[in-house]
């Protein structure tokens, strides 16, 4: 991208209540199945909480969960919805996926859900899970990715940017696979799947300008190419349109007896 994203804060904190009740989030089923994948236990982070949705699937599994984010009012939904919930073992921090406020080797599992594109340093990111973890430490993450074709990719992201001007980068496969070998993690199981969005719920739920969602309509509606190979629109039975998203569990290595 040719400048710098706008400060998440400034596109979340208007519309915290929107990802509460978004579709695209709350998908308990979803988050049950990979929470009996991952079989959690100890001491979590839940990174970029956003409303709190990994963390509510996460808490009745572990210890404790510690839901980060940079957006004071998605944490305060945390700590509303936590009580309500009656989960009590969720406390929240204000804080920066890159610089995280804990001690090194604290944590038995780092999870992070639908957010690392929007971090400015997804290196940095990485070099403080790891630091985070405690050796054998467990880590979850999923997020939109993009083609691995570059040109693509950078279509891809230039249309999450327009509709939220924080989008930084949906990284591709291979390229979170560079970064998971940079730290030294090792990849226990990845998935790869299409997700289906309804395209005027994707628009609402950021409060796009009008003026955007015209031009974003036309440019997924009608891509060609490679685009639209990658993004699939739909307009029947209702306008809707892929992005990509990738799970993976790895594993900080256990240090040697």
């Amino acid at each position: 991208m040719s400048q710098k994203p706008a400060d998440p804060r400034s596109q979340f904190g208007a519309v915290a209540e929107n990802y509460l009740t978004s579709k695209a989030h709350n998908k308990p089923d979803e988050l049950a199945r990979i929470v009996d994948q991952v079989k959690p236990y100890g001491k979590i982070l839940d990174i970029g909480t956003g409303a709190g949705h990994t963390a509510y699937a996460f808490a009745p599994y572990v210890e404790q969960v510690t839901a980060v984010d940079i957006t004071q009012q998605m944490l305060d939904i945390v700590a509303r919805e936590a009580k309500a919930k009656g989960l009590l073992n969720i406390d929240t921090c204000l804080a920066s996926a890159e610089d995280l406020p804990f001690e090194t080797g604290s944590m038995d599992g780092v999870v992070c859900r639908l957010c690392a594109h929007h971090f400015d340093s997804v290196s940095n990111f990485m070099r403080e899970v790891a630091r985070v973890l405690k050796p054998g430490g467990f880590f979850v993450l999923i997020d939109t990715i993009g083609p691995e074709d570059e040109a693509t990719q950078q279509l891809v992201d230039e249309i999450e940017a327009l509709r939220d001007p924080s989008h930084a980068h949906d990284l591709s496969t291979s390229e979170w696979n560079q970064h998971l070998a940079d730290v030294g993690f090792k990849t226990e199981w990845i998935d790869v799947t299409r997700k289906q969005l309804d395209l005027e719920d994707w628009l609402e739920r950021m409060n796009v300008p009008d003026q955007h969602r015209v031009s974003l309509r036309g440019q997924i509606l009608d891509s060609a190419g490679t685009l639209r190979d990658y993004l699939n629109p739909q307009t029947e039975p209702k306008t809707a349109f892929d992005l990509w998203e990738i799970t993976f569990l790895a594993r900080k290595p256990a240090t040697t007896p």
